[in-house]
């Protein structure tokens, strides 16, 4: 009689089993959603970084006027610069001329992007 050995057979590991076409549709496109879900977080963070954190708008500085040192922000895209005061809060700086006209509400009070010194 002959003899029959009854072993169980163990199946193949998931990783080396021949995957049908629909799962070897879903193995390959699964790794390229996740690399580009990746990215596009990666590409939301620097983004956000980059609106919200650096750069900002204003520049700070300081002035020193009659003794007093007052806090300046200079606006960094176009130029203009406040000066925080007690009483007004942010106070646009004019720029005055040589002339000793009044300041001209529309015109920047930074020179090349800083305050002017004042005497």
């Amino acid at each position: 009689m002959p003899r029959t050995d009854r072993r169980r057979v163990q199946p193949l590991p998931r990783s080396t089993r021949v995957a049908d076409s629909a799962n070897l549709r879903a193995v390959i496109t699964l790794p390229l959603v996740l690399r580009f879900v990746r990215l596009a977080f990666v590409f939301a963070i620097v983004l956000s970084f980059a609106i919200f954190v650096w750069p900002t708008r204003y520049r700070y500085d300081h002035v020193v006027t009659e003794g007093d040192t007052y806090p300046v922000r200079i606006d960094r895209f176009n130029g203009d610069s406040d000066m925080l005061t007690p009483d007004d809060g942010w106070y646009p700086m004019g720029d005055t001329d040589s002339t000793g006209d009044s300041p001209d509400a529309h015109t920047s009070g930074t020179h090349r992007g800083r305050p002017r010194a004042t005497s």
